[in-house]
């Protein structure tokens, strides 16, 4: 059927659909680029381009390695955006072509509306999901074609398979989730007819796959295991049965897709009565079989908006083949005025006065990403005697940003050291936050014995959580845009009793070790207690700590999963 409308509508006004939506959506996602204030998640991956290694603390590295070449040319917010604001392009492009063996015209049209959709048309953060999106297409459409080439009577296994192979590499070096798409080349494989032969061109795609993986694997044995600790450990303190989470998950799948879409998907008769064909097979397993583990996760954990980016966008590709033009048109025309008033949204928030967010609780929050500047112009006379800190990995990771882009807005400078306490960045005093936690490898507080620390905070500090570790501590308060920030002035730092206390603590939490895992090295425990490793974790860390009421000061950092 819809081969047929595509051949009554023509192939070039669809594709002038497609390019026309391309375009503008290009063009709203550069604007949207320059005017956007920068957030604490585009901070902190900046400094994975700063510092690139080849991991890191709560994700792999791809993400860093993205940016390295970028933040050599600048700092401005719309550099380090680029690759997020040109996603769509390739998202678009890959969608058509998975979607092409149904038709041109379907294809071009679902691609169109795919580019529709708010969280495709506004997304212009570059984060762990820029490069996750597109490697796991990119693997997906490889590994279509090669089957392709296998079901036309071709050997069982062909150089397709090879990049669908490193691509899978890749997205694995971009974010975990990409392991869900592997689980789905395995389950299409179960499912195939054997006169397919699938097994041996996945044998292929896994064995490809596998050293780039096992380069994670190698950082996270020299490196404390973190990522293995925050994914499995630190981060789940929220877990637990929840139906609010599962109807949570619910508004998400249809937030990123279309509501109608799903729901027309879900009655095509085309869809059903259609036989099995390879080319549609692999894209409803890669679209099925993820959403559907995180369905089961959802029982237990928030499933955040940015987790299913890399798997909804396979929804629009599987209407190209059960739906006819008159439905994908209803579908561009649904979205498109979705986004309008998304646009009408966005373009208000962005001209209202900051003080009209006064009554919400993230106001504080709200003001410090938006004027950071003003921050650092209170803080300014403070810069000679105290080197600078918050008690957030956000607030920190925002305002070194923002103090690197007054001081440098052009190009890094050379020989930039990995050390906060040399380069003139924020510190984070305290636990902080079981989420970003790669500060921990640039934040070296055996340097500061004795100097002077000022902690930056959002919320009011006890002298007690702070006079142990100082000689002297004085509290200041400033106000900016109606929100009372706080100063703790530390004179005299006291290394020892931080390192007994804070920073065994820190230890004990965050970098203990399960016993399964062999013991590699870790630089915390090198760096702090003259150990190549942390000891093994204990069952659950005393809630009567001494120093329980600084950590109470620390707030969670919100960042991508």
């Amino acid at each position: 059927m819809a081969q047929t409308a595509g051949r009554d509508a023509g192939p070039a006004a669809a594709r002038q659909v497609f390019l026309g939506v391309l375009a503008a959506g290009l063009a709203l996602r550069l604007a949207l680029s320059f005017v956007v204030p920068f957030t604490g998640d585009e901070a902190y991956y900046f400094f994975w381009g700063v510092y690139p290694d080849y991991g890191g603390y709560d994700h792999p590295a791809m993400v860093g390695w993205w940016l390295t070449p970028l933040v050599q040319l600048g700092n401005a917010p719309w550099l380090i955006r680029l690759p997020a604001v040109l996603l769509l392009a390739p998202v678009a492009w890959l969608c058509f072509e998975l979607a092409r063996p149904a038709g041109r015209v379907p294809a071009y049209l679902a691609g169109a509306a795919l580019m529709l959709v708010p969280v495709q048309l506004f997304d212009i953060l570059t984060t762990t999901d820029t490069p996750l999106v597109l490697f796991c297409l990119a693997s997906l459409l490889a590994y279509q074609r090669a089957i392709l080439r296998v079901h036309s009577g071709g050997g069982a296994v062909n150089r397709f398979h090879l990049y669908a192979g490193l691509l899978l590499g890749a997205a694995l070096l971009s974010k975990y989730f990409a392991a869900l798409l592997a689980v789905a080349y395995f389950t299409h494989a179960v499912f195939a007819p054997r006169r397919e032969r699938v097994w041996p061109g996945l044998l292929v795609v896994g064995l490809t796959a596998l050293p780039l993986f096992l380069v994670n694997i190698l950082w996270n044995y020299e490196h404390c295991w973190l990522n293995v600790l925050f994914n499995f450990y630190t981060r789940h303190d929220n877990v637990g049965l929840s139906v609010r989470d599962v109807a949570t998950y619910g508004v998400v799948l249809l937030y990123t897709t279309s509501p109608l879409l799903l729901w027309q998907l879900a009655r095509s008769r085309a869809a059903r009565a259609r036989p099995a064909d390879p080319a549609r097979r692999i894209v409803l397993h890669a679209f099925i079989v993820p959403l559907a583990l995180f369905g089961l996760l959802s029982l237990v954990k928030t499933i955040g908006l940015h987790w299913v980016f890399a798997f909804t966008p396979l929804a629009f590709v599987l209407a190209a083949w059960d739906l006819d033009e008159r439905r994908l048109r209803q579908n561009l025309r649904l979205l498109a005025g979705f986004s309008a008033l998304h646009f009408l949204a966005v373009a208000l928030v962005l001209a209202l006065p900051l003080e009209t967010w006064k009554r919400s609780h993230l106001y504080d929050g709200l003001v410090l990403t938006v004027e950071p500047e003003a921050i650092l112009r209170v803080l300014a006379p403070y810069a000679k005697d105290y080197v600078f800190a918050t008690d957030v990995g956000s607030n920190s990771v925002t305002l070194s940003y923002a103090r690197r882009r007054a001081e440098h807005p052009g190009p890094l400078p050379a020989g930039q050291a990995a050390d906060s306490a040399t380069n003139g960045d924020f510190l984070v005093f305290g636990e902080g936050s079981a989420h970003g936690r790669q500060q921990d490898r640039f934040d070296d507080f055996r340097v500061l014995a004795g100097r002077n620390i000022l902690v930056f905070r959002k919320t009011v500090p006890e002298p007690r959580d702070y006079e142990p570790y100082f000689d002297r501590v004085e509290m200041r308060t400033t106000v900016l845009h109606g929100v009372t920030y706080h100063l703790v002035l530390g004179q005299g730092f006291r290394y020892a009793d931080y390192r007994d206390r804070v920073l065994a603590h820190i230890r004990d939490k965050f970098y203990a070790l399960p016993a399964w895992l062999p013991a590699g090295h870790c630089f915390f425990c090198e760096r702090y207690f003259g150990a190549p490793n942390c000891p093994h974790r204990a069952l659950e860390p005393s809630p009567h700590h001494p120093d329980a009421a600084l950590r109470r000061g620390s707030a969670s950092l919100q960042t991508c999963a």
